[in-house]
């Protein structure tokens, strides 16, 4: 009985035993079969297209030149550059126009000058009642000389802004020089007594000196008008006080 069920059991791990090899067998030969059909699929693989087109191109370029080789009398005609395109300008599109720029003249514009007071428009008082000695004759006398009393009033002819005085100019003695609008002065010489000082404003009519014989053999009131620093004749300029 042990023998009989020993025998039983050597012959069952047998089968087993056939079985498994049986299966490892069947898997080993269909994993070789999926290795033979993938590199029979690798390589049947076409080609890219590029590089067909490109031998296909070669190829036909070689024989194309062969032909020719082979047959002088077959002229090559040679391919043109293709022409550039023109692009075409849009209707639609608004053309913009500069100003045009009208050329500078070579003529420079001066700057308006400043009015000054004309012959007609610019009136003196006389500076005294005194009467005229001396007129004015632009040579000997650039001005007109009255004479007069030692301390007469001297009055300013014109309202106007003192820039003199003093006694440092010879032969004018003690001196008053007033400036009117930045063009006229008037000259007030040989005084006795100045009662302005310089930088103090008069006005027309004021009295600022005494009438005196500094620098001079008389008493007399020396008097000057200048335009832009040239002594001009005063006659046409007096008012009557």
């Amino acid at each position: 009985m042990f023998c009989d069920d020993f025998l039983f059991q050597q012959s069952r791990n047998k089968t087993s035993f056939s079985a498994f090899i049986f299966s490892k067998g069947i898997l080993l030969l269909a994993l070789m079969l999926i290795i033979f059909t993938l590199a029979s699929c690798s390589a049947s693989k076409p080609a890219p297209i590029s590089d067909r087109t490109t031998s296909s191109s070669s190829s036909n370029a070689n024989t194309n030149l062969n032909s020719v080789n082979s047959n002088p009398s077959v002229k090559v005609t040679p391919i043109a550059a293709p022409k550039p395109m023109i692009q075409k300008s849009n209707p639609r599109e608004v053309v913009r126009t500069e100003p045009k720029t009208e050329p500078k003249s070579d003529t420079k514009t001066e700057n308006p000058k400043p009015i000054t007071p004309t012959e007609t428009s610019f009136k003196l008082l006389k500076p005294t009642n005194a009467p005229v000695i001396t007129p004015f004759n632009d040579t000997t006398s650039k001005g007109v000389e009255f004479s007069g009393k030692l301390g007469d009033s001297i009055l300013a002819a014109a309202d106007g802004r003192v820039i003199y005085s003093g006694s440092n100019l010879r032969t004018y003695g003690n001196l008053i020089i007033l400036n009117h609008n930045n063009s006229y002065v008037t000259v007030y010489a040989n005084n006795k007594t100045l009662l302005v000082k310089e930088g103090e404003t008069v006005k027309r009519g004021q009295k600022i000196a005494e009438m005196g014989n500094s620098e001079s053999d008389k008493v007399k009131l020396h008097f000057e008008l200048r335009k832009n620093s040239k002594p001009i004749d005063p006659s046409s300029y007096f008012v009557e006080n």
